[in-house]
C-alpha cells in the first residue's frame, strides 16, 4: 500500500491544499487525474511573493523551497505561512541544510554551487532557519535528525 493510501486510511477527512506556481498546478492536475475522489485535493495556483496563502491550515509543508530564495523572500514566506496557519498549526520544512552536526564537504559544496548557479538562495543551517521562525512568532522549534542531513533535514515549528 502506498503512503498516500495509508494517510487517507488514517485521516479520512484530510483535505490537501497544494499552493504553487500556475505551471506547477497544471502539471499536478494531470498527475492526479487518475484519482477517484479529487474533492479532497485543492490545487491552488499562485505565487507566494505576490499572493496571500490560503488560510486555515493545520500543517504547511515546504519541501526544498527556502534554499532557492534569498533571505528577504524567505522571511516574507515564513510570515505568510504563520498567518495562514490555524492556531497551534505546524510548519514542516524539509530541505538540504548547511553545516549541521556533521556537515559534509560534498553536501555543503553541492548545494552551495547549486544555489550559486541558480543565482538565488543559499543553503542555511538550523540556527539561520530558527532565527527566521522565531522572528515571525513560531515556537517549539525542533530539528529532526536524518540519516543524510546534507540531502534533506527537517525542522518542525509550531504557531
Amino acid at each position: 500500500m502506498c503512503i498516500r493510501d495509508r494517510v487517507r486510511r488514517r485521516y479520512p477527512n484530510l483535505i490537501l491544499n497544494v499552493f504553487d506556481l500556475p505551471s506547477v498546478i497544471e502539471t499536478a492536475k494531470s498527475k492526479i487525474s487518475h484519482l477517484g475522489d479529487k474533492s479532497k485535493i485543492k490545487l491552488i495556483p499562485g505565487n507566494f511573493i505576490e499572493d496571500k496563502l490560503p488560510d486555515g491550515n493545520d500543517i504547511i509543508f515546504l519541501n526544498r523551497v527556502l534554499y532557492d530564495h534569498n533571505d528577504t523572500n524567505v522571511e516574507l514566506l515564513i510570515k505568510k505561512i504563520y498567518d495562514a496557519l490555524s492556531p497551534g498549526g505546524h510548519l514542516v520544512i524539509s530541505e538540504p541544510m548547511a553545516g549541521n552536526v556533521k556537515p559534509t564537504r560534498s553536501g555543503d559544496a553541492y548545494f552551495g554551487f547549486y544555489t550559486m548557479a541558480m543565482t538565488s538562495g543559499k543553503p542555511r543551517n538550523k540556527e539561520e532557519h530558527f532565527k527566521f521562525l522565531k522572528k515571525n512568532g513560531f515556537r517549539h522549534l525542533k530539528l529532526v535528525s536524518s540519516p543524510n542531513d546534507f540531502i534533506t533535514s527537517v525542522i518542525v515549528a509550531k504557531k
